[in-house]
């Protein structure tokens, strides 16, 4: 059989679909990821960081399955926070364009494991090194959502429950983060300090308790910072005064709680480093626990605002 003549009109058009093709992928233009195929163009794929936030997505709905068993106490007041982290993470990934996250085949349950030890198994070097590969557009967000976790591990009811500890790093924060940290726990030592020479000796256990605490923190920021450490302050204003034990609970909540602040300030100083984001979690979980038995609530993103 003859083949068709070659129209002028055809390879115009042939020429035609090439360079539309052509250019197009030049240009790195890429299709949706729902849009029909054409040939020469590739498909878009998902927004960097699904993975990431897909899977801190379904860590939270595991945990929630737990919460949401008979609980009690510290579980009690978790399960607001967690509940928020889930809707908040879950409306940032439909802002950007992400996937759901597909549901877990593995959901724990309470027969099987508790809700403290799933936690802590969450802080394990595959989460640290998630969040430290993630844009700083979700670095801070996504470390805040593990320091909730890093607390609940670190509390009295986590250290207790069963199961692996969670795979704290040798390696302490670098020194850049260290010099951060400094003038918010220098201060807060301070204050817990003055808290206590304030405080009736039959009342000093909390106050005492915290600066054990919080003692070990200062020396060791202190010792990484070394010759970049920030100027010592031989005083602090303290608001409120410490005058009744009303107001020294309160300073001593703000004290704690702007520790916590200065943790999140610092996360996105750690991306890159699954250490450094682990070691920078283990400081803002001990800090984040100890402010709860002074009577702060847990919140979903502890350290950041709203």
């Amino acid at each position: 059989m003859p083949r068709p003549p070659v129209t002028r009109r055809g390879l115009l058009g042939a020429a035609g679909v090439m360079a539309l093709t052509g250019g197009l992928t030049a240009c790195s233009i890429r299709l949706e990821s729902d849009a029909p195929a054409i040939p020469g163009i590739p498909t878009q794929g998902p927004p960097a960081d699904t993975s990431a936030l897909q899977a801190t997505v379904r860590s939270r709905e595991s945990a929630l399955s737990l919460l949401r068993q008979p609980s009690k106490g510290l579980q009690t007041a978790l399960k607001p926070a967690y509940s928020t982290q889930l809707t908040r993470l879950q409306a940032v990934m439909a802002s950007a364009g992400m996937p759901e996250a597909t549901p877990s085949t593995t959901t724990p349950t309470t027969s099987t494991v508790g809700f403290e030890t799933f936690i802590r198994g969450e802080l394990s070097a595959a989460t640290f090194a998630r969040i430290a590969g993630v844009a700083t557009t979700y670095l801070s967000m996504l470390a805040s959502v593990s320091a909730l976790d890093a607390a609940v591990a670190l509390s009295p009811q986590g250290l207790a429950s069963a199961g692996p500890a969670p795979a704290w790093p040798t390696a302490a924060v670098p020194s850049a983060v260290a010099v951060g940290l400094l003038p918010a726990v220098r201060e807060a030592v301070y204050g817990l300090e003055v808290i206590a020479a304030k405080t009736a000796l039959t009342g000093r256990a909390l106050v005492t308790g915290t600066l054990h605490t919080m003692y070990p923190i200062r020396a060791q920021l202190e010792a990484v910072a070394g010759d970049a450490a920030p100027p010592l302050h031989s005083t602090y204003l303290l608001d409120p005064e410490p005058r009744t034990d009303q107001a020294r609970t309160t300073l001593g909540r703000r004290l704690l709680t702007a520790v916590v602040a200065a943790c999140a300030d610092q996360a996105v100083a750690t991306k890159g480093s699954a250490d450094q984001v682990g070691a920078l979690l283990q400081v803002w979980g001990t800090v984040l626990t100890t402010s709860w038995t002074w009577g702060v609530a847990p919140v979903a993103f502890p350290g950041l605002t709203g």
